[in-house]
């Protein structure tokens, strides 16, 4: 259980968060949202003292995170960062085996552990344990990225936005994906996100955050009754009522029956329901285990809930659409159906079908979906500038070493003109050679990707393990002059 008590920080005396408590119960998924600044980050990386607390404490099943040494607190807990922060100079099963090789884990578990992760993502073995980050796709690499995670079997997962860079056909497979290892390995989740359908996709309990303070926190269904107004608009208007769907499986609603077609996952919601219904122009859809849902039946649902809401917030407010609170077909179509169901979005990319049935293996685009915020500026997004840069190929550095400094052959004359003898001119000599090794060196270490430095903080590494295994390998081609 990680029970968060009255956690603040301070930043030149303002509070990037303020008097936060929360509890997340074991195996639960819980999602904290909120605008660029309002403190989600610097709480998440208080978790594990990536940003030490001003005041407040974190327990971990009872035990003061500030009793144990900040990283090997780090070596306990699973942290994915957006952008996935993989060392570009290792491979896809060095970078899964990090922190078990940190805690002393024998080769032939660490192997056997690799083994079994990329069999759990779906990615086979011996087709990408020896390939390097950059050989992969933008979906195979955040797969890589929770894989490494969750490699040292750890009881909490933290995970800040980790599908914000992801194509949005991508990012709903990856979601999916998560949900379902969660749910196996029983993982307690706490994730960052901009997106409030990925909260409700993906969350147990929602926790808003504006301004450094927790508005509210509670389950997924309590959230067609908002706190305030803040998290009313964080909801949005328009997407309202399929966020409401989302919060019910199809197989609640399901009644004795039958209708022709492929069935529905038992695990589908309310929403992919209706997007199916629409999508193919079936009023009624088998489920799987039996059962019928009619898109009658999904418009009565949205209207017993739409109904609550209003009553208990604005009940003079009840937008346009049908009389039952839901748009009707053709107005859900002129909306953008493709909001509704990832896989029929990935038909109007992709023709190829194979291309739909694992958009991952496409390469598709990195761009994010829809956010929340786009902004990234604002005081208190701690998160921003770590998941900022681009993890380059090794070897992919942009870097000026400056002016070239006088030729060896001109110091060689001048300094026995200056009347110094054979000793000090060859000791002249060397330093002077050593200048663009130090130059470089200076060069390669300061211009590390701001997201692997983050990721490897995160996993554990003390400032010497860092050095020794990510710094100076990623600066070598710098160090050696091998970049222009």
């Amino acid at each position: 259980m990680i029970d968060i008590q009255n956690l603040t920080r301070l930043y030149d005396g303002r509070a990037a968060v303020d008097d936060v408590s929360l509890t997340v119960e074991p195996g639960q998924i819980a999602a904290l949202v909120g605008t660029s600044g309002s403190g989600k980050t610097t709480l998440l990386r208080m978790i594990n003292r990536l940003v030490e607390p001003s005041s407040g404490r974190v327990l971990i099943d009872g035990q003061d995170t500030r009793e144990v040494a900040p990283h090997l607190l780090r070596r306990r807990i699973g942290y994915a960062i957006q952008g996935h922060g993989l060392f570009p100079h290792r491979s896809v099963g060095q970078n899964i085996a990090t922190v078990p090789r940190l805690l002393g884990w024998d080769q032939a578990a660490i192997r056997d552990r690799v083994d079994e992760l990329l069999t759990l993502f779906q990615m086979a073995p011996d087709q990408f344990r020896d390939r390097m980050p950059h050989e992969l796709s933008g979906g195979q690499q955040q797969r890589v990225g929770v894989a490494r995670a969750l490699a040292a079997k750890p009881d909490l997962l933290l995970m800040d936005e980790p599908f914000g860079a992801l194509d949005p056909v991508i990012r709903a497979k990856a979601q999916a994906d998560l949900r379902d290892i969660q749910r196996r390995l029983g993982t307690t989740l706490i994730l960052v996100t901009h997106d409030m359908e990925e909260a409700v996709t993906l969350g147990d309990r929602i926790a808003v955050m504006d301004k450094g303070r927790l508005v509210q926190y509670a389950p997924v269904r309590d959230f067609d009754r908002p706190a305030t107004p803040f998290v009313r608009d964080l909801i949005g208007l328009d997407q309202r009522p399929f966020h409401l769907l989302s919060l019910t499986p199809a197989h609640a609603l399901a009644r004795e029956g039958h209708a022709d077609g492929p069935a529905l996952p038992r695990e589908a919601t309310l929403r992919d329901a209706l997007a199916e219904c629409l999508w193919s122009g079936r009023d009624a859809l088998p489920v799987e285990g039996g059962g019928v849902i009619t898109l009658a039946a999904l418009r009565a649902q949205a209207a017993r809930r739409r109904g609550r809401r209003n009553d208990r917030t604005h009940p003079a407010s009840h937008g346009r659409g049908s009389a039952a609170g839901l748009p009707d077909r053709a107005g859900l179509v002129r909306a953008g159906l493709s909001t509704l169901h990832p896989q029929q979005r990935a038909r109007d990319l992709y023709p190829d079908p194979a291309l739909v049935a694992d958009p991952v293996a496409s390469g598709a685009g990195r761009a994010g979906g829809h956010r929340l915020d786009r902004g990234r500026a604002g005081a208190g997004g701690a998160g921003d500038a770590a998941r900022g840069a681009r993890v380059p190929a090794l070897g992919a550095h942009d870097h000026q070493r400056g002016p070239d400094l006088p030729p060896v052959a001109v110091l060689a004359l001048a300094v026995p003109i200056m009347g110094f003898g054979a000793g000090p001119t060859l000791v002249a000599l060397f330093l002077y050679g050593l200048l663009p090794v130090f130059e470089n060196t200076l060069a390669g270490l300061t211009t590390q990707p701001a997201n692997v430095a983050e990721a490897a903080r995160g996993m554990g590494l003390t400032h010497r393990q860092r050095l020794w295994q990510v710094d100076l390998p990623l600066a070598l081609p710098v160090i050696l002059g091998e970049c222009g």
